[in-house]
């Protein structure tokens, strides 16, 4: 709908915001159930269906949220255990409803379905064209749905046909 959402990591919880700066809603506060948030670092929106994901590292899972920030369900992702400052996961959706997650402490990218179905994984730590030294941020480009990804370490930005 063109608002804006924060993961307002350091309180816990995920903002929501028009174009013009003005407070609409909000989820969170700290916790372990659903709807609640240990480190929220990142937002990612399915431009389908408006359905919200949540990074939520420290409880190691994505948490699929309505577009009115309602829980809904986690996915688990049990290799996001590090609480260093610099490892922050980012997620992105393309087109198809499919659910990228970057993990910078082991140097992968794992791509959910739509359903929250953990498909596949990539990535090694190392500087080829297939490996990553600390994938942090990830965007789809929405005309033809490929995966850019942020390699912070290797000082570069690599792109990867969409699904």
């Amino acid at each position: 709908n063109g608002n804006l959402l924060v993961a307002d990591t350091g309180n816990k919880r995920i903002i929501e915001y028009t174009p013009m700066g003005e407070y609409v809603n909000q989820v969170g506060g700290g916790g372990v159930v659903l709807g609640r948030f240990e480190e929220p670092v990142d937002v990612a929106v399915d431009p389908r269906t408006g359905a919200v994901y949540v990074a939520d590292i420290w409880n190691r899972r994505i948490q699929l949220l309505t577009p009115t920030l309602e829980p809904l369900e986690e996915w688990p992702v049990p290799s996001w255990e590090s609480k260093d400052i610099w490892d922050k996961a980012y997620l992105a959706v393309d087109g198809n409803g499919v659910v990228y997650a970057s993990d910078p402490q082991f140097a992968q990218i794992y791509i959910y379905s739509p359903e929250g179905e953990l498909q596949s994984a990539f990535g090694k730590y190392g500087t080829e064209l297939n490996r990553f030294a600390k994938p942090n941020g990830l965007a789809i480009d929405p005309s033809d749905n490929s995966l850019l990804v942020a390699d912070a370490d290797n000082n570069r930005v690599l792109v990867f046909p969409g699904q």
